[in-house]
């Protein structure tokens, strides 16, 4: 285990090694640095994917909780969020294909053969597609970006 001091030390000398790499670094290899999964806080991650799937379950079981489309609301800018933070916007095919499926899932209603729960079952994976697309309309966003600045 590294004392506070320590660790204080080193994280000292990892910021001043990036910084003075920073300036010898391409303009492809600070997106990358800056897109890809490990750039991004990962305790934010989890936060806002517990968030997001806490909304879609209160949606799927109870749609309408929140007046206005609250739950809706939530999860399509923690999909946003999501879309930014957790996707590699420069592969992001595998999350594009799970967006893909999970909303056709939704859409198709295959869980509502399910005696009880197929149908809160078929209106959370409805909520969660609802953020997943969000999160593909982020990394379009982020992609174009990229595409026009590099």
């Amino acid at each position: 285990m590294v004392c506070v001091r320590h660790r204080d030390v080193l994280k000292q000398i990892l910021v001043e090694t990036i910084s003075a790499k920073t300036d010898e670094l391409t303009t492809r290899d600070r997106q990358l640095m800056f897109t890809t999964k490990y750039g991004r806080n990962k305790m934010g991650k989890k936060v806002v994917v517990g968030l997001g799937t806490l909304a879609a379950i209160l949606e799927g079981v109870s749609p309408g909780l929140i007046p206005g489309g609250g739950l809706l609301l939530a999860l399509v800018v923690l999909g946003l969020v999501w879309g930014w933070m957790g996707v590699d916007a420069n592969e992001p095919t595998t999350y594009c294909a799970l967006a893909i499926a999970v909303g056709m899932t939704g859409s198709s209603d295959a869980l509502s053969h399910l005696p009880a729960v197929g149908d809160f079952l078929d209106a959370i994976v409805g909520a969660t597609s609802v953020a997943l697309y969000s999160g593909v309309a982020t990394v379009l966003g982020v992609r174009i970006y990229n595409r026009l600045t590099g």
